[in-house]
């Protein structure tokens, strides 16, 4: 799992940003449809499989360019990349020049590869989403010159086989997005996550993480009940009076019924697995209870 951190400059991480808007983690982005974000990260995915497994069964006897196939094609697949992890890209880098690709392509590579490995991204934070993730279309050209280097023909066979495959694995998860008459209790993101919250002298306390460490921070919510007995959370879902309120994936803690009418607890949905933040969800105006 992971959130919406330019950093990670990957395919899923660039799609999530550019079609999943959340009033907290990403609440700028120019799209919301989780079925697009769904849709095209499959088929991101299976065109990078599907040209993969074809390279493969064209190269299988050659072990050092199956390698660096494989290489190439998890650059593009992981979820997020590091700068350090880009010290790898020598090994496809070899195994290119090995081939008969066209000196200026060599040298083209060679110079892309030196702007992904050392290209200053985080001067381009605050620009336009298509320039902010300028490493993962530098890694993609760089992955198309590798490709090319082995063959100037695709069986798109491959990638029709890929599609398949990933559209049928992801139809039993596709409905299990959180619920979206949630909501977030702290308005705008200021935190690397909260780690807990509390009643204290009638207004609503949480603690979080920051970049000057665990903060106690009061809020101007207040709070006349602070109800931690009726609820509990099993098998991940939260109860309240032994009836299911919230059914949903992402890791929850501390459920409390704030004020009579409000569930309280904290979420790692759409974020990093276990960096929580504080959601509500209104029990008095939806009959679950």
């Amino acid at each position: 799992i992971v959130d919406f951190r330019t950093n990670y400059q990957s395919l899923d991480v660039f799609l999530k940003t550019l079609f999943i808007r959340d009033a907290y983690y990403n609440p700028k982005a120019p799209f919301n449809s989780e079925f697009l974000y769904t849709f095209l990260t499959i088929v991101a995915k299976a065109i990078v499989l599907g040209s993969a497994v074809f390279l493969t069964k064209l190269r299988q006897k050659y072990l050092w360019e199956l390698l660096a196939i494989w290489m190439v094609a998890l650059f593009l697949l992981q979820d997020r990349t590091a700068t350090y992890a880009q010290i790898l890209w020598i090994y496809p880098a070899f195994a290119l020049y090995g081939t008969t690709l066209k000196r200026e392509l060599k040298i083209t590579f060679l110079i892309l590869l030196f702007l992904v490995c050392n290209f200053p991204y985080k001067v381009l934070e605050e620009l336009p989403i298509w320039i902010r993730f300028m490493r993962l279309w530098l890694s993609i050209a760089l992955v198309i010159l590798f490709y090319l280097s082995i063959t100037k023909k695709f069986n798109f066979t491959y990638i029709g086989i890929a599609l398949l495959f990933l559209f049928l694995l992801s139809i039993p998860g596709y409905n299990q997005s959180e619920q979206i008459n949630t909501s977030y209790v702290i308005g705008e993101k200021k935190h690397f996550m909260i780690a807990d919250f509390e009643e204290v002298n009638g207004m609503l306390v949480y603690t979080a993480l920051g970049r000057n460490g665990l903060e106690r921070i009061k809020t101007d919510i207040k709070v006349d009940s602070f109800d931690t007995e009726s609820c509990r959370i099993e098998d991940n879902q939260i109860y309240i009076n032994g009836k299911s309120i919230i059914k949903t994936k992402s890791k929850k803690k501390k459920p409390v019924v704030v004020n009579e009418c409000e569930l309280y607890f904290l979420s790692d949905l759409r974020s990093r697995r276990g960096a929580f933040t504080l959601k509500k969800y209104n029990i008095c105006s939806n009959d679950k209870l």
